[in-house]
């Protein structure tokens, strides 16, 4: 969380938003504890570090050569994946 000299608060969620709706309640609670106005929460996802490999955060165009390298082992067919 960061309060910033013009009294936005930001809060940094570390984990994937996938519809469940922790953004909007975790912003809620923290405008409540802080007693502040509900409009002064942003919310940002930390960014990646590209030491963790391609695949960290978000699976794009990555899962694609995930899927080969794992069809890559000889007891699992390419036909089969």
């Amino acid at each position: 969380m960061h309060v910033g000299s013009d009294d936005i608060v930001t809060l940094f969620i570390h984990m994937a938003e996938m519809g469940q709706g922790t953004v909007t309640s975790l912003s809620m609670l923290l405008a409540e504890e802080l007693e502040c106005d509900w409009n002064s929460i942003r919310t940002e996802f930390p960014g990646v570090d590209p030491a963790y490999g391609p695949l960290q955060g978000v699976f794009g165009a990555g899962a694609s050569g995930l899927r080969g390298s794992l069809c890559a082992k000889p007891a699992l067919p390419r036909a089969k994946c």
